[in-house]
């Protein structure tokens, strides 16, 4: 009778004990499920193991911009309160927005809108012009006005105060570049260029956009060529890596391309004009830094027409 007694105070006891580990299992999930949800929140990109790419067609510029960086995961997951922003665009020459030549101003003025609504305290939009006075791109593509309806500052990164970037160049050895303090001193850089393919080997998008962050008109005007300038590309992204690339195609298709990543964005756009990725040199120096993604198994695309 004792053996049959003490039997059942240990069945029960068993039971107890595993009634009290289910209690602590399901709010352990809770917990645990509650913890990826906000991760993927505020990181759009942990889930993905590819870089994401949205490419969006349409004939009203501030709709195909919202919905390029929506497909990407929202400007909220990116800019929050109180940041500092800085929009770095494409002015290389004086040039009215919807040339083709320069970053339209309306895909930028978009952009600001998200950013003020996301609620970022402080938005610049900088370049420093290879070719022409910084001011003169400003007013002939009518950044003027935009800043001043907008609230936003203009910067001529060429002005600005400069930080000596040293990047190691082999044993014992650095490579020396002064950069526009600006681009450094925010919480999100915005890339947002122009597609200019007037060398196939060496067409201007996002990765190549940087060359602007350089605080050096002398160095501008003296740029190297071929691997030497690959090499500087790849240097400058480096030194600034971009947190939203938004590539202005509006006069090719109507088109916003949308990424994190510039080389990934950079390569997306290269196929869809029948350019080969893999024969654009700063492009393969990139990868081989580490810096994205270029093959198409790699990358993952969405599409919209609007």
């Amino acid at each position: 009778m004792n053996k049959i007694t003490n039997h059942s105070i240990q069945i029960t006891n068993n039971r107890q004990y595993t009634n009290h580990n289910q209690w602590m299992f399901w709010p352990l999930c809770i917990v645990y499920c509650l913890f990826i949800g906000i991760c993927l929140l505020e990181f759009p990109t942990f889930a993905a193991d590819k870089p994401l790419v949205s490419v969006v067609k349409g004939n009203n510029i501030d709709a195909s911009v919202r919905k390029a960086i929506e497909l990407i995961g929202g400007m909220s997951g990116r800019v929050k309160k109180w940041d500092r922003v800085i929009i770095k665009v494409s002015l290389d020459e004086a040039n009215p927005s919807g040339s083709g030549q320069v970053t339209n101003v309306e895909v930028v003025r978009a952009i600001v809108r998200m950013a003020k609504d996301a609620g970022a305290r402080r938005i610049i939009v900088a370049d420093g012009s290879l070719k022409t006075n910084t001011w003169k791109a400003f007013e002939a593509a009518g950044y003027n006005k935009m800043a001043r309806e907008e609230g936003v500052i203009l910067k001529d990164l060429d002005a600005d105060y400069i930080w000596r970037a040293w990047l190691p160049e082999g044993e014992n050895k650095y490579k020396k570049y002064s950069v526009a303090t600006t681009v450094l001193n925010c919480e999100v850089f915005i890339n947002v260029p122009v597609i200019k393919i007037e060398d196939e080997t060496s067409p201007s998008l996002s990765t190549k956009n940087l060359l602007g962050i350089m605080c050096d008109k002398w160095a501008k005007k003296r740029l190297p060529k071929g691997g030497k300038l690959d090499e500087l590309i790849v240097d400058m992204n480096l030194i600034r890596q971009s947190d939203l690339v938004v590539i202005d195609g509006t006069d090719h298709g109507n088109m916003i391309i949308a990424g994190d990543n510039p080389v990934s964005v950079d390569s997306v756009v290269l196929r869809m004009l029948k350019i080969d990725p893999g024969k654009i040199g700063y492009i393969k120096l990139a990868e081989n830094k580490g810096l994205g993604k270029s093959s198409p198994s790699e990358i993952e695309v969405k599409s919209e027409n609007l």
